[in-house]
């Protein structure tokens, strides 16, 4: 099965280039990759392409990213290989998942194309529950709050993001550590923070406690969300 990925130029997830599985290694990938590997184990695992268009559709998601002052001129200064929809070989894909409803699905594709929404609190998340919209055939709920099973299309479905250890362990071979990685939200959580996932002094004092009740070292980053 012949897999594609894609996403908008203004979506700082993903490769920050378009790129062929084949012309690609797991670890070689993660040099386009300077954000979260979200959807790293996933393109591991389908063996997927991935294609950064132009801009076509400003969502909420995309507005939030564009406030964060400096960071729309990073990406487009450091995105390479930004491709027109138009020379995409949508027909010789079996699945095509975009990253938002970004594409224009024709009536009589065999390809099958489903989306996710990049932020669950984009409205377009709560909108694609109750039908993917356009001509999509599925709406992959990562939040796993549509059906489970699949009744028939169109249709939002539960998907998570998949996971791939056996990638995960060949990608990175060397002998490993016996410590526990912390996101940053859990410990602001922990840490009291006023406000969802924004970083806060007390979230250095929350992985001391973690370490101290797990009684292993907590690995984690801070600070990240303060500035592109």
């Amino acid at each position: 099965m012949r897999v594609a990925f894609i996403k908008q130029l203004f979506d700082v997830h993903g490769p920050w280039s378009s790129i062929l599985w084949e012309n690609t290694t797991l670890r070689k990938l993660l040099d386009a990759w300077p954000g979260k590997a979200t959807f790293w184990e996933m393109t591991c695992c389908l063996k997927a392409d991935w294609y950064v268009i132009p801009q076509q559709l400003s969502s909420d998601y995309t507005q939030n990213v564009l406030q964060h002052r400096g960071l729309g001129e990073i990406l487009s200064r450091h995105t390479r290989n930004v491709i027109a929809p138009e020379e995409i070989p949508i027909d010789q894909y079996d699945l095509v998942i975009t990253f938002d409803p970004i594409w224009a699905v024709p009536a009589d594709s065999p390809t099958l194309f489903a989306y996710f929404v990049v932020e669950h609190w984009d409205r377009l998340y709560q909108q694609s529950l109750r039908a993917p919209l356009g001509r999509y055939d599925l709406f992959l709920a990562h939040m796993m709050d549509a059906p489970k099973t699949l009744a028939s299309l169109p249709q939002a479905l539960s998907f998570p993001y998949l996971r791939d250890p056996g990638a995960v362990q060949a990608a990175f071979p060397a002998a490993k550590e016996e410590a526990v990685w912390a996101d940053f939200r859990t410990l602001t959580t922990l840490g009291m923070a006023e406000t969802y996932g924004m970083w806060v002094a007390s979230g250095h004092a929350a992985a001391k406690r973690l370490e101290e009740t797990l009684r292993l070292p907590v690995r984690y980053r801070a600070s990240f969300n303060e500035h592109p």
